[in-house]
């Protein structure tokens, strides 16, 4: 019966420390600048984690993520008089037993595109459509040239470019790896031979 006690709380110990420590990092470069926002909502803003007004810099920040769940990456840019552009690359790095992945992807990193983001003219979540491809990130990019420490197939993108402030979106979803789904599994089994 102590043995079973023992392992059931060292169980319960490695799980508990197990929380999701999902960091997000952020490269921007946005004409003219930009809020960032992790959100737990399609059309809430959330929690700023990165802003920025000086489209001839790259920009670079992270937040960190506690909790497993579906959240939501908006970019809130805005333009001072044309031309208007967001470009961005950004990555997950998965720790305390959590695995973060970009949906629109699957993967660990994203880049701005027309494919793995929705933009709206009008607010967060509202009437989205795919955002329209001003061209790559390269030394021969027309009106801005190659950004720096944006990869290079990252894309220039806006929204309709008659409109000066759009919302950018993209989903991140965050689950327990598959050995933290172990250990709160044997947890169980644990707890439960202990009460026979």
């Amino acid at each position: 019966m102590k043995l079973a006690f023992a392992s059931a709380a060292g169980v319960a110990a490695l799980c508990g420390s197990a929380s999701a420590q999902v960091t997000l990092n952020g490269a921007f470069a946005v004409d003219n600048g930009f809020t960032a926002y992790i959100s737990t909502s399609p059309t809430l803003q959330g929690t700023a984690w990165l802003s920025g007004n000086n489209w001839q810099s790259t920009i670079t920040g992270n937040t960190v993520i506690n909790a497993a769940g579906t959240y939501y990456l908006h970019v809130i840019a805005f333009d001072q008089g044309g031309p208007r552009m967001f470009l961005g690359e950004f990555s997950l790095q998965n720790a305390g037993g959590f695995t973060g992945t970009f949906s629109a992807n699957g993967g660990t990193s994203l880049l701005t595109n027309t494919t793995d983001w929705v933009v709206s003219d009008t607010g967060l979540g509202q009437n989205t459509f795919a955002p329209v491809d001003q061209g790559g990130n390269t030394v021969n990019a027309a009106i801005w040239g190659q950004r720096p420490n944006i990869d290079a197939s990252s894309r220039f993108i806006w929204g309709n470019l008659d409109i000066t402030t759009t919302y950018f979106s993209t989903t991140i979803r965050v689950i327990p790896a598959p050995s933290a789904l172990g250990m709160i599994a044997l947890g169980g089994l644990v707890a439960s031979r202990r009460r026979r």
